[in-house]
């Protein structure tokens, strides 16, 4: 799994200092599972760890979709955001 960073209009990356993201998942039974992305430096834009827009997951996540869970917590700039939602319906 792959997620980006991106600014409010989905059109620019943003670049912020985290290690890492710890999500929560949550399966159809209801079961909450643990799943991190590592920050990933890119040599082709200058990103490196702890100052990038890319994070991403070691397992595979084909076989838990569709996701529904929260990112735990994210700073972006000065602003810290906690327990945020989202669901992924998983497309081929």
């Amino acid at each position: 799994m792959e997620v980006y960073v991106l600014d409010a209009h989905a059109e620019n990356h943003v670049r912020i200092s985290q290690p890492f993201l710890e999500l929560s998942l949550i399966d159809a039974n209801g079961t909450v599972s643990p799943l991190v992305l590592q920050a990933i430096g890119d040599a082709a834009t200058g990103e490196t760890v702890g100052n990038t827009s890319l994070f991403r997951s070691e397992p595979s996540i084909t076989e838990l979709l569709p996701l529904r869970g929260e990112i735990l917590s994210i700073e972006i700039g000065s602003k810290t955001y906690t327990a945020q939602a989202f669901e992924f319906s998983g497309n081929p």
